[in-house]
């Protein structure tokens, strides 16, 4: 592989002419280090997948399947503390082999259209870390955790109490003494 992942088990193209195959794989305590360091995570504890690779030759695809599941530190967004939680998330991924085919426009965005194998083989470590990183909230809140609003002396709540209090205050009548 030209790049070196944190979590790496390559899994090379000449692989697939057997058919499917299920892999499981799990990262090392290193390895969610380096992981957690990268997404910018205070910790990892388990990050593993059950991957499924299957070749469908009759339309050049190759079909990666499979389902992560991993225990993860967040940071709540609202009491800035540290909390675990667990993730899990099935995911299928579709990519061509063989050369692009140029019966639609250059410029067309489809999203659909699968991308190409990578000619050094698929990385099913790193893929495992993409949809990891697809799962994760990215405004997590701890369970339980409530976003408090100050209160006014008029009892209305919110950013834009003090704001309302004005308008009001703006449009009452002028009285004169």
């Amino acid at each position: 592989m030209s790049e070196k992942f944190e979590f790496s088990r390559p899994f090379p193209i000449e692989q697939l002419c057997a058919g499917q195959e299920t892999r499981k794989i799990g990262a090392n305590r290193s390895e969610c280090t380096a992981v957690a360091k990268r997404l910018g995570l205070p910790a990892i504890d388990r990050l593993e997948a059950e991957i499924s690779v299957k070749g469908i030759p009759t339309k050049d695809l190759v079909v990666v399947e499979g389902r992560v599941d991993a225990l993860v530190t967040q940071i709540c967004v609202v009491t800035l503390q540290p909390f675990q939680q667990c993730l899990s998330e099935s995911f299928v991924e579709r990519y061509r082999l063989g050369a692009v085919q140029d019966d639609t426009e250059p410029n067309a965005l489809d999203l659909e259209s699968p991308d190409p194998f990578p000619e050094e083989g698929l990385d099913l470590g790193e893929e495992t870390v993409q949809q990891f990183s697809l799962a994760l909230n990215p405004y997590p809140r701890a369970p339980g955790a409530e976003l408090l609003l100050a209160e006014t002396g008029g009892g209305a709540a919110g950013p834009f109490a003090s704001l309302a209090t004005l308008r009001q205050a703006r449009h009452a009548p002028y009285c004169e003494e």
